[in-house]
């Protein structure tokens, strides 16, 4: 792979290629001519896709033609530019990208096409991520087939090596549930980033795979200064103080404010808030939570977050959890109105399943990607779904009467 972020790209690194005779590895493979139209063409574009998804992730350069031996076989190192020439930019990366899309499941994540181009020739480079929610199979054409990759190319997976690749994604379904569940038994103990004050507390997760999956090591580590700012708690008092910790990252309300949002080093986003779920009380003291902020809060930090992981290189996908500690007894109201049942948690926490986000396609406030929270928080209280829909379309920003 290219050392580089793609959008800097130019045609200097590809030709850096051909002067140093880089071999194509694991995570590097050259091609001469850009996939044709036919089939087969594509079919093998999207095996290629396919198995550095499933691999280590790499770069596919098309425009690089490699050196041959005596009997003309590839040796992989880089000899020349190809002399590609292509003369619809836009065009040639929707269409490779438009593939990609629809031919290979579950779809790709973090997809880039980059094209430079020059008088001796041009490029186009596929960035493949390593992907955390494979195995990927390609699908084109009713073909059926997955791939992967090694040092000298790509291979079919056999079936033992297709089991091992689902093994490791319910691996890492149990691995994320487990440091869940251990992080929200400390925050409940009071044992968080910073002390919250509130009887019951709000706590959202964005946990990257990679987090999970891979160990933290030693090293440089800072949050950019242009990005401080971005990252926020839940509830806003009149100011905010922020401060490195032993886990990366935290930024507090001040007085006026409950509640802090934790980023740590590994790219964890920890949310955990005082204030939403803590609203008016009945008479005999229930706390009425007002369902619908509660639920505008968890479209912010969705919007937070994911203005926050790009510019600090965080890979989807991202699983989200959301938990509500000590909530027994609580009420969830309805537009104003509520009714003591079946509207009420039995339950001192509550935590949702997690869903995997891997890429925000739509426009607030994300349905598709957090009815299943939202309707799972509701279920905890005894109502089916969100009261908030009207036409199958859910929005808790609108106005409602009941």
């Amino acid at each position: 792979m290219l050392p580089i972020n793609l959008n800097e790209l130019t045609i200097g690194h590809i030709q850096g290629l051909v002067t140093a005779e880089t071999e194509e590895s694991l995570t590097l493979e050259y091609k001469s001519i850009l996939p044709g139209l036919g089939a087969d063409d594509r079919r093998e574009m999207l095996y290629d896709v396919a198995a550095m998804a499933n691999a280590s992730g790499g770069d596919l350069i098309y425009g690089i033609q490699d050196r041959r031996d005596e009997e003309n076989q590839s040796t992989g190192i880089a000899e020349k530019l190809s002399v590609l020439k292509i003369e619809n930019v836009q065009a040639e990366i929707a269409r490779i990208e438009n593939l990609i899309r629809d031919s290979i499941a579950p779809r790709l994540s973090g997809i880039m096409v980059r094209v430079v181009q020059s008088d001796q020739g041009d490029a186009l480079v596929i960035r493949v991520p390593r992907s955390w929610n494979g195995p990927h199979m390609v699908t084109f054409h009713s073909v059926n087939k997955f791939f992967s990759r090694n040092n000298t190319g790509k291979f079919p997976m056999d079936v033992y090596q297709v089991g091992q690749a689902f093994a490791q994604q319910r691996s890492l379904g149990e691995r994320i549930e487990r440091w869940r569940s251990e992080r929200i038994a400390k925050i409940n103990r009071g044992e968080g980033s910073i002390p919250v004050g509130g009887p019951s507390l709000l706590v959202i997760h964005f946990i990257p795979a990679l987090a999970i999956l891979q160990p933290t090591l030693a090293g440089n580590w800072f949050v950019p200064e242009q990005l401080k700012l971005k990252i926020r708690p839940l509830s806003l008092g009149g100011s905010f103080n922020y401060r490195y910790n032993s886990l990366g990252y935290v930024v507090y309300p001040g007085p006026s404010g409950y509640g802090y949002t934790q980023l740590y080093r590994t790219g964890i986003l920890e949310y955990v808030d005082g204030a939403v779920l803590n609203g008016q009380q009945t008479d005999s003291g229930q706390v009425i939570i007002a369902s619908a902020l509660l639920e505008q809060k968890l479209v912010e930090a969705l919007e937070n977050t994911w203005s926050l992981i790009g510019p600090l290189g965080i890979s989807p996908p991202l699983y989200m959890g959301v938990s509500l500690l000590k909530v027994k007894g609580s009420i969830m109201s309805q537009g104003g109105r509520f009714f003591l049942a079946p509207m009420v948690f039995t339950e001192d926490v509550v935590t949702t399943p997690e869903i995997q986000i891997e890429a925000i396609e739509e426009p607030r406030p994300f349905q598709s990607t957090l009815l299943p929270v939202i309707n799972s928080i509701w279920q905890a209280a005894g109502v089916e779904h969100t009261p908030y829909m009207r036409n199958d379309v859910w929005d808790p920003f609108g106005r409602y009467s009941f």
